[in-house]
């Protein structure tokens, strides 16, 4: 699988599932796919599939032997819209108030009888009470279901106005109540059920939404959210101002790498800073994002368990000559002398970098020795601090001569 948004996600047992449901009818030559002209690709497209999919194998409508399977015929969709909107709105409701069990008394509350549930969506399962045995209640099959379900709600019952849309993003993204609200129900209701901090709980529900942008993990949520929305010229006019990415200790997978890459390819503004440390990167993720790299004028990669391979690739981004890179930070990694003779190399090239952090344990004296004639091409860089290495005297004496900035 060449996507590495889902491909990452295959080998979650309950996503794998959700994600070969949704693809199994685009196997199937009986299938006219009317719900997607192609496979999908992105993970609202996933759910989407997966939605019609399942509302065929629901729908019992007799058929001829030769009759073609249309997923999302208008026919499946007008029987089971009422469904599928009081499924939407239990979803939004206990997604904002932190609920995921619920009893007979919220389904009836929903207009679903417990006795006929639509199970395809919704299971029963019995949970240990204390001072009981066990007591039934029901739950969406996954909770992406129920997130997926509260957005596709949501996007039903947003009227066609531009400001309720946006006061509701603000709302689910980054928490802020509008000061003014239109008059909306659906805005009521997420007032008032809604405190500050839930936002943190709708990550995924946003992603099947629409959205801009700021920092840290709310940052990366809203690049999938952009990914999510495939709407090239919304891209081209956020990627721009996007002129510093902090994922600090926020732990990425290929696939937040490649929605990274996708977002910030469609700008060629200098980055100021890319902070990459302890986020656990991995040579593929870096791969991913080696394009941009040029374009980061402070880049850290600290403690990601990077090998040789990443200090090559660092090497090739530094010999660019459109490189901006003026400080890198590549300490904590274990690029062996290998990778650091990689990057002594580079230095003879480079005419940007300022400050370099590296991790040289491993390297001999005479790797030291070969870093000389490296810098004596070098007219830029000041600060050289090197870690992670137990020198001999002789190896202290080189970096001394280099004027090296040596831990104490």
């Amino acid at each position: 699988m060449k996507n590495d948004s889902l491909s990452g996600l295959s080998f979650i047992p309950l996503y794998c599932f959700i994600i070969c449901t949704a693809l199994g009818p685009f196997f199937q030559e009986k299938v006219e796919k009317s719900c997607l002209e192609k496979p999908p690709e992105t993970m609202t497209e996933v759910y989407r599939s997966y939605l019609c999919t399942i509302m065929h194998l629901r729908d019992d409508t007799p058929k001829a032997d030769n009759e073609p399977i249309v997923l999302c015929s208008q026919p499946v969709l007008s029987k089971m819209k009422d469904s599928l909107c009081q499924l939407g709105k239990l979803a939004y409701i206990s997604l904002l108030k932190s609920k995921t069990l619920f009893t007979s008394d919220d389904l009836r509350r929903f207009g679903f009888d417990p006795t006929l549930l639509p199970d395809s969506f919704i299971y029963r399962i019995f949970v240990n009470v204390e001072g009981q045995s066990t007591k039934e209640m029901f739950a969406f099959f996954h909770m992406t279901i129920q997130e997926f379900f509260a957005a596709l709600y949501c996007v039903a019952s947003i009227s066609s106005s531009a400001e309720e849309l946006l006061q509701c993003l603000n709302l689910w993204c980054f928490g802020i109540f509008p000061e003014d609200p239109v008059q909306s129900e659906l805005l009521a209701t997420t007032m008032k059920l809604m405190t500050a901090k839930q936002c943190e709980n709708l990550q995924m529900f946003s992603r099947f939404e629409k959205i801009t942008c700021e920092v840290n993990q709310r940052l990366l949520n809203l690049l999938h959210c952009l990914r999510e929305l495939r709407q090239e010229a919304v891209v081209k006019v956020v990627a721009p101002e996007i002129d510093e990415v902090d994922l600090f200790k926020v732990i990425l997978n290929p696939a937040d790498c490649a929605t990274l890459s996708y977002i910030l390819q469609h700008s060629t503004c200098k980055l100021k800073t890319m902070n990459l440390g302890y986020t656990n990167i991995g040579i593929q993720g870096l791969r991913r994002l080696q394009p941009l790299l040029h374009r980061c004028q402070t880049l850290y990669l600290r403690y990601n368990s990077l090998d040789k391979e990443a200090a090559a690739i660092e090497a090739d981004v530094l010999k660019s000559p459109m490189c901006q890179v003026k400080s890198l930070l590549m300490c904590g990694n274990s690029i062996g002398s290998e990778g650091v003779q990689c990057l002594w190399e580079a230095l003879s090239q480079n005419q940007t970098l300022e400050e370099l952090y590296v991790d040289i344990t491993g390297i001999t004296d005479s790797g030291l020795d070969n870093l000389l004639p490296c810098l004596a091409n070098n007219k830029t860089l000041r600060l050289l601090t090197i870690v992670g290495n137990k020198l001999s005297d002789r190896g202290k004496a080189v970096l001394l001569e280099l004027r090296v900035r040596l831990p104490a």
